[in-house]
C-alpha cells in the first residue's frame, strides 16, 4: 500500500507503481526511485521543479506559477493562468493551458514556452497566439537574430511548425502553422544596446578634453570563436562618430573626438552584419538604440582616471532584519516593498535585479561599502534577486548570487467561509468541484469529509479519523470537531501541524483554534509550526516498535494508520519490518517453508520460529541471545520479545562476540 500525499515538508519514497504526489509546501521533498514507474507531481505552487525520476508535471491552483523539468523526457502541463514552462533537459511535451492576457497587458502575456539550447528536442501543445497577450517561445542559448533565420529551419507537416534548431535538437509546435515575431521573446533577435554611466571626461596626449562612454550589449555570436556585438556611436543629430565591439562580457568602450566647451548628446545602436548571397557583400543593419545621453563640457579640467581600473567585485545580499518577518534566515517575508542590503565596492553603483534578471528594483551607492534598497512593491510568489556593481570607470562586476525571497501575501477572509476551510485549496484539489459550479462549503459538508476530501492544506481527513477512531465510529464531520473541541483536547489536524507545539511557540495564538490562526494569520507572518507525532491506536503485537514504523513509513505516519493494523493488513505483504530487529526479507528467505505458506512470518516467528531456534534477522540470534541470558532461557521467554521490551533498557549482550 503507498499513500504518496505530502504536507509541511516531509520526505516521501514512492513505491514501483505510478505515483501521484500533491504538493502543497515549497518544503515537501518526492524520493522517487529509477524506474519507478510512471509518477506525476500535481502542485499550486508558484514555482516548482521536478525532482529526479518524477517523469511530469501538472500546475492547478488559480495563479500564475512556473514548472521546471528534469533530465527525463517530461509533460508538464500549465494551470489556466498564464504559465512559465521549461522542460530543462531530455524530450518534453509542455502544454500550455493559460489565458491570455487582456490586450495592453505587457508582463505576463500568455503562458511562456523556454526551450534551451543542447536540452533535447520538446514538443508544445495548446500554443495561443496574440499580437498584445499571446502566448510566447523563448530560445536562449540559441544564435537566431532575426525571425526569417528562425523561419528558415521550419517545416510544416499534420497541422504543426517543425524547428530544427540544430542538427540534433528540435522544436514541434502542434496546432500552429502561422508564426510571426509577435509569438517569441524580443530579447531572442534584439542586441539591445545600453550606455551605462554618464559619460567621463578626460585629457588626451596633447591635453584636450575628450569624453569616454562605457555600455552593455547582448553578445552575438556568428561563430564559435567569436563573441561580439558591433556598436554604432552617434551624436545627438544622429551623425555616426565611430564604432565599438563589446568583450566577452559584453561591455563595450568608447572615446570621442576632442570636445570644445559645450553640451553634447550620444546614443549607442547595436549592429547586425550579413552577407547578402548577391554580391559577396557585407551589409550591417541597425537593431536597437539606446536612449540619450549628455556631457557638458567645461573649461575646468577634467578629472584624470585612476590608472588600470578593473571591474568591482560581485556584491554581497541579504535581506535586511526588519523585512525578516516570522522565522529568522528563512526567505519568507510578509513585507511587500522589503529591503535588501550588503556590500560592494566603495562608492560602486549597485543595480537590483528581479528573477528575470532584466526588471530593475532598484539602485544605490555603495557608500563606505555598504548599501541598501527597498524594492516597489513586489508579487506574492518567490522571487530571485541579484545585484551588479558598476564602478565609477564604468566597469560592471559579475551578477552577485542568488538571493531567494518568498513574499507571503494576506489571504482574503471570504476564502474561509468556515473556520479551518479553504475555499481556494478545496477547488484547486478537487477540479470536478470547480467544473461543477457547486458551492465549495457545501460539497466538502454534504460528500467531501466523507469522501476523505480535505478542507485545506493543513487538515488531513483521512490522518484525523485514524488518529482518533473515535471521531470516526461517531460519524461526524472531522473538521467541525477538531475546531470545536478537538484542538482544545491536543489532537492534531494533520501530521504537519502540531497543536500543542503552534500554541506554545506563537502565544499570540492562545485561547483561540490554532489552525485557523495560522491559515488566516501565522501564514503571511511565517510563525513557527512543526508536524505532528502519531500514535498507536488499537492494541500492538510483541514484536511492533511504533515509532520505527512510523518513521520507515512515512506514508503510514501522513495517513495517521494504527502501525499494527496497517502490518497485519498490508505491511509484511509489502516487505514492511515491524521493528529494526526482524528482518522480513531475511526471514523468508531463510526459510522457504514459510515463504511457500504465504503466511505473516512474525506470527510464524512467535507461535513456532523462535522455539524451532529460526533468526528473525542476521543482526539476531535467539540461540545466541539465549545462551548469553540464561534467565531469559530459564524463564522460557520469546528471545527477541524480551530484548525489545526489556534487553534494550538493560544493555543485554546480544551474544553474538
Amino acid at each position: 500500500m503507498a499513500i504518496n500525499r505530502l504536507s509541511g515538508g516531509r520526505i516521501i519514497a514512492g513505491g514501483p507503481g505510478d505515483d501521484t504526489y500533491t504538493i502543497s509546501d515549497p518544503a515537501d521533498q518526492v524520493d522517487e526511485a529509477p524506474d519507478g514507474g510512471i509518477d506525476t507531481i500535481q502542485t499550486w505552487l508558484s514555482s516548482y521543479t521536478l525532482p529526479e525520476n518524477v517523469e511530469n508535471l501538472t500546475l492547478t491552483g488559480t495563479a500564475w506559477s512556473s514548472g521546471t523539468g528534469n533530465a527525463l523526457d517530461n509533460v508538464i502541463t500549465g494551470n489556466a493562468q498564464p504559465n512559465i514552462l521549461d522542460g530543462g533537459a531530455g524530450d518534453d511535451i509542455l502544454i500550455g493551458n493559460g489565458s491570455p492576457h487582456e490586450a495592453g497587458h505587457v508582463v505576463p502575456r500568455g503562458d511562456t514556452f523556454i526551450i534551451r539550447a543542447g536540452q533535447g528536442s520538446d514538443t508544445i501543445l495548446g500554443f495561443q497566439p496574440g499580437d498584445d497577450g499571446g502566448d510566447l517561445i523563448s530560445l536562449p542559448g540559441f544564435d537566431y537574430r532575426s525571425l526569417a533565420g528562425l523561419l528558415a529551419t521550419a517545416t510544416e507537416a499534420d497541422g504543426a511548425v517543425v524547428f530544427r534548431l540544430s542538427e540534433t535538437q528540435t522544436l514541434t509546435v502542434r496546432g500552429k502553422t502561422a508564426l510571426r515575431a509577435g509569438d517569441f521573446t524580443a530579447r531572442d533577435f534584439d542586441l539591445t544596446a545600453s550606455l551605462t554611466e554618464a559619460p567621463r571626461l578626460e585629457t588626451d596626449a596633447e591635453g584636450r578634453t575628450v569624453a569616454v562612454l562605457t555600455g552593455r550589449a547582448e553578445i552575438y555570436a556568428p561563430a564559435p570563436d567569436e563573441q561580439y556585438t558591433l556598436v554604432y556611436i552617434k551624436d545627438a543629430a544622429g551623425t555616426k562618430l565611430g564604432e565599438a565591439l563589446t568583450d566577452a562580457n559584453g561591455v563595450w568602450h568608447f572615446t570621442t573626438g576632442p570636445l570644445a566647451e559645450g553640451t553634447y548628446g550620444f546614443t549607442a545602436t547595436t549592429v547586425e552584419a550579413k552577407r547578402s548571397p548577391d554580391d559577396g557583400l557585407m551589409h550591417f543593419f541597425e537593431v536597437s538604440t539606446s536612449e540619450a545621453t549628455t556631457v557638458t563640457v567645461t573649461a575646468e579640467p577634467p578629472v584624470e582616471p585612476p590608472a588600470d581600473p578593473v571591474p568591482p567585485a560581485a556584491p554581497t545580499l541579504m535581506l535586511d532584519a526588519a523585512s525578516d518577518t516570522g522565522v529568522a534566515g528563512n526567505g519568507i517575508t510578509a513585507d511587500t516593498t522589503p529591503t535588501i542590503r550588503g556590500t560592494a565596492e566603495a562608492g560602486s553603483l549597485v543595480t537590483l535585479y528581479d528573477t528575470d534578471g532584466e526588471t530593475v528594483l532598484g539602485t544605490a551607492t555603495a557608500t563606505d561599502g555598504n548599501w541598501s534598497i527597498t524594492t516597489p512593491a513586489l508579487a506574492g510568489g518567490g522571487h530571485n534577486v541579484s545585484a551588479v556593481a558598476t564602478s565609477a570607470a564604468g566597469l560592471a562586476s559579475d551578477p552577485s548570487a542568488t538571493l531567494t525571497l518568498v513574499v507571503n501575501l494576506p489571504r482574503d477572509a471570504a476564502d474561509f467561509p468556515i473556520p479551518g476551510f479553504d475555499r481556494e485549496f478545496y477547488l484547486a484539489q478537487n477540479q470536478d468541484v470547480a467544473a461543477s459550479g457547486m458551492d465549495a462549503l457545501a460539497h466538502y459538508q454534504q460528500f467531501g469529509w466523507h469522501e476523505q476530501r480535505d478542507p485545506s492544506a493543513l487538515f488531513d481527513v483521512t490522518y484525523y479519523l485514524n488518529q482518533n477512531p473515535d471521531v470516526a465510529a461517531a460519524g461526524i464531520d472531522p473538521l467541525q470537531h477538531y475546531m470545536q473541541s478537538g484542538w482544545m483536547e491536543g489532537r492534531d489536524p494533520s501530521l504537519s501541524f502540531s497543536t500543542a507545539f503552534y500554541l506554545a511557540q506563537n502565544p499570540e495564538a492562545a485561547g483561540g483554534n490554532p489552525l485557523q490562526h495560522y491559515l488566516a494569520t501565522g501564514q503571511v507572518q511565517d510563525l513557527a509550526t512543526a508536524g505532528a507525532t502519531p500514535h498507536a491506536t488499537a492494541p500492538r503485537g510483541p514484536l511492533m516498535d511504533d515509532a520505527f514504523y512510523f518513521a520507515h513509513n512515512p506514508d503510514v505516519a501522513a495517513a495517521g494508520m494504527d502501525p499494527q493494523a496497517h502490518f497485519d493488513q498490508f505491511g509484511w505483504r509489502e516487505g514492511r519490518d515491524p521493528n529494526a530487529w526482524f528482518d522480513l526479507d531475511y526471514y523468508l528467505a531463510n526459510n522457504q517453508d514459510v515463504a511457500a505458506a504465504g503466511i505473516n512470518p512474525v506470527e510464524h516467528y512467535l507461535q513456532f520460529g523462535w522455539a524451532e531456534h529460526r533468526a528473525p534477522s542476521a543482526a539476531f540470534s535467539g540461540d545466541a541471545y539465549l545462551a548469553a541470558n540464561p534467565d531469559v532461557a530459564a524463564a522460557g521467554m520469546n528471545p527477541l520479545e524480551h530484548y525489545l521490551h526489556f534487553g534494550i533498557a538493560e544493555q543485554r549482550d546480544l551474544g553474538l562476540g
